[in-house]
């Protein structure tokens, strides 16, 4: 038992919705430049229809590409789809960005389609995230039998709690996937993340609300 690190990786969010991808490569540079983050995060696109155009597809690669050549490759671009996208344009989405190195593909899908993932997770080299929205050790469970997902986000304050946290962190060693916990909330909800990213093997990054959109209030 304990600790076994004392310092852990975490990422801010980068932009909101509707970024253009030169707002979103400035956003993203001036972010850096400002603190030591090393991971950023941003959404990937808007919804998309089941079967979109690629206009829409080359919209979302156009705005990764402009952040890829802002920040460099040393650092890390994780990109949310926020279930918006179905599965078939998923693949075809995910494909689209690859060139791109993105850090992970976040919720590709929404969660009652997760077992469309392991095919997704088949198809593409880009590490396949998701659990935000899962709400217990048993669909965790499933989900890593299915072996479609590379990293499992569960929100302390949805799954459980720190105990529920540390039973699937466990689970998720055992299958060599890794775990990168959601939490654009409060301070407490944080400390209660890391009191569990310090002590498992398999921790990658923790999420954090720093500078995230859903939370900004103009005038304020």
């Amino acid at each position: 038992g304990g600790a076994v690190r004392d310092k852990l990786l975490v990422y801010r969010w980068c932009g909101g919705d509707n970024n253009t991808p030169e707002a979103a490569a400035k956003e993203a540079k001036e972010l850096l430049r400002d603190s030591k983050f090393k991971l950023i995060k941003m959404n990937a696109c808007p919804r998309m229809q089941f079967i979109d155009t690629e206009g829409k597809i080359q919209e979302a690669v156009e705005r990764m590409r402009a952040v890829r050549n802002a920040v460099g490759p040393k650092v890390g671009v994780g990109l949310d789809f926020h279930g918006r996208v179905k599965a078939p344009m998923a693949k075809k989405l995910v494909k689209a960005l690859e060139p791109f190195d993105p850090l992970f593909v976040e919720e590709a899908v929404v969660p009652d389609m997760n077992f469309a993932l392991a095919d997704l997770k088949k198809a593409t080299h880009v590490p396949i995230a998701t659990g935000e929205r899962m709400f217990s050790v048993a669909s965790f469970r499933d989900l890593l039998n299915a072996h479609a997902a590379d990293i499992l986000q569960p929100d302390c304050s949805h799954c459980g709690g720190i105990s529920n946290l540390l039973t699937i962190s466990r689970m998720a060693e055992a299958y060599d996937v890794s775990m990168a916990p959601h939490c654009p909330l409060g301070p407490i909800a944080l400390a209660s993340c890391i009191a569990v990213d310090s002590v498992i093997a398999n921790f990658a990054f923790q999420e954090t609300s720093y500078g995230i959109h859903y939370n900004a209030v103009e005038n304020c």
